[in-house]
């Protein structure tokens, strides 16, 4: 995996289009039982990106960055990066924390060598 970039630019149209996918190996048995092997731990997200406007003519060029990309991966040899601009922050659980009222008190139960696992408390 590479660490290229790809740079976020303003004529970007929202909303794009964001799949995700999983490697999932599925077999019946004759008893009709499924037994179901993930093949991949974490899925892949694929990004359907569409643009309004791409300047040439600005230096440098929005165009041809986008293009040196894709030209420096080799098409689909290599691959590289894109700061998703949704789904790149943890403002979900931030507003999960909040929505819950102060005066709620949660009992914090810990079982028999929680410790352990968590090392860093």
């Amino acid at each position: 995996m590479s660490s290229l970039v790809l740079p976020s630019y303003k004529g970007l149209v929202f909303p794009f289009k964001r799949k995700t996918t999983y490697k999932t190996l599925s077999d019946t048995s004759v008893a009709n039982q499924v037994a179901n092997l993930a093949l991949q731990q974490y899925p892949v997200h694929s990004y359907d990106l569409q643009y309004e406007l791409l300047r040439d003519d600005v230096t440098p060029s929005e165009y041809r960055a986008i293009q040196g990309i894709f030209n420096a991966c080799g098409g689909r040899f290599d691959s590289f990066l894109y700061l998703d601009p949704v789904f790149n922050s943890v403002t979900h659980s931030e507003r999960l924390r909040d929505s819950i009222p102060s005066h709620c008190n949660f009992p914090k139960y810990r079982w028999p060598g929680w410790a352990r696992h968590h090392p860093e408390f």
